[in-house]
């Protein structure tokens, strides 16, 4: 081992903390990550939700890995440029190129997934990521992509290992990641060092900092990939914890420091964990709804199918869908919910709405709130949540 990185590096020890299988609070956390886990992974949802999520997720991961190391594009401006709709101008393309490499690395990713390619970690892989981010972009001067950086290296007040270790640390942190996820784990265990591994394998890569660029996006490459590949971490929740870095950034940079001073990665994993749980309760959240909702539109169109085919029918279907997206509305303002319903009670009069109205809650459809409010019965999708009682009359 070079002597250089003994005396200067000695926080890079490649294995975990000893006293971590006794953080009772940690294994908690990921206890319920990967149950998340599992529920994000069976969610019942139709191929074309299922990839407007996985399209949703992947916005969210791209825009937050580039947008920690300064690109400035919004998540939506990320989302249009996935979407291929994107018309960046001239001065700003150089970000969208940015933006498609890191998005063609994770494809890359869930191709191999999706075809059971092995996704072994070695020296000439991680090369192969660092050349996919940089391709075309305007990175450092001095770096070449997929090469490994010739010259020393500082960021803020850390110096990163000399150059001339850099492929001798990266083999070792290759060699001892590959073991712990992929050969050390049983069934108890493979996801916590999945996730454990991820995490740690991201730190010590940016310690490392191997190349002259793209270090950092190439680290939270490494991270998704370790998650990916377990089988255990569904697509879309592979980017979660960029997401996560990118809207704690100063924390996230300073828990890099604080790892490096105390020699212990202990509380970057805590903190990396706790904000993947959080992902992962927002991102079911997201799929319950999404859920909820399809089961709801399904759910008026069976009902409204069993009523006289017609004019009628399809008026008050429409009036049951736009109030499922308003919650409590007015009695006044039905006729003007949007416009086919406008153009639809213009002809008619207030008997119409009355009937509709009543029709709709002997269907079990709609709910009256108070005398002069109603709202779509959209609850009945929750069976098993504890139901709120509905709030008091409201004034006119």
């Amino acid at each position: 081992m070079p002597r250089l990185r003994e005396e200067s590096h000695q926080f890079l020890t490649f294995a975990y903390p000893n006293h971590l299988n006794r953080q009772w609070r940690l294994w908690r956390a990921l206890g319920e990550a990967q149950s998340k886990c599992e529920h994000v992974a069976g969610a019942p949802l139709p191929p074309h939700l299922a990839e407007e999520l996985s399209a949703i997720y992947m916005a969210k991961g791209v825009h937050a890995t580039t947008a920690i190391e300064g690109n400035t594009l919004s998540e939506q401006e990320v989302a249009d440029i996935l979407a291929r709709t994107a018309d960046l101008p001239p001065s700003r393309e150089y970000q969208g190129v940015e933006i498609k490499n890191v998005a063609a690395a994770l494809v890359s990713i869930d191709e191999a997934i999706k075809d059971g390619q092995p996704l072994h970690l070695t020296v000439e892989s991680v090369k192969a990521l660092n050349r996919q981010v940089l391709q075309g972009t305007e990175h450092e001067p001095n770096a070449k992509p997929g090469h490994f950086r010739l010259h020393q290296v500082v960021i803020g007040r850390y110096r990163a290992a000399p150059s001339e270790d850099v492929e001798y640390l990266l083999d070792r942190l290759l060699t001892w990641i590959n073991r712990e996820t992929l050969e050390n784990s049983d069934a108890d265990t493979q996801f916590a060092n999945a996730v454990i591994g991820a995490v740690t394998a991201h730190v010590y890569f940016a310690w490392i900092h191997p190349f002259g660029d793209g270090n950092g996006r190439t680290a939270r490459l490494i991270e998704a990939l370790v998650l990916a590949r377990s089988g255990l971490v569904p697509l879309p929740a592979i980017n979660l914890l960029s997401d996560h870095y990118n809207k704690t950034r100063d924390r996230y940079r300073r828990m890099f420091d604080e790892a490096r001073a105390a020699n212990d990665i202990t509380p970057f994993i805590f903190y990396a964990v706790d904000g993947y749980l959080d992902g992962l309760r927002g991102q079911v959240e997201h799929i319950r709804h999404v859920t909820l909702r399809t089961s709801w539109v399904n759910y008026v169109h069976e009902r409204m199918s069993e009523e006289p085919e017609g004019a009628t029918r399809r008026r008050r279907r429409d009036l049951v869908l736009a109030l499922s997206n308003m919650g409590i509305v007015k009695r006044a303002a039905i006729s003007q919910l949007n416009a086919p319903l406008a153009a639809a009670y213009a002809v008619k009069g207030e008997k119409t709405i009355s009937r509709d109205l009543g029709r709709l809650v002997s269907l079990g459809l709609i709910v009256r709130v108070g005398r002069h409010h109603v709202r779509a019965n959209s609850q009945l999708m929750e069976a098993f949540l504890a139901r709120k009682a509905d709030p008091p009359e409201l004034a006119d």
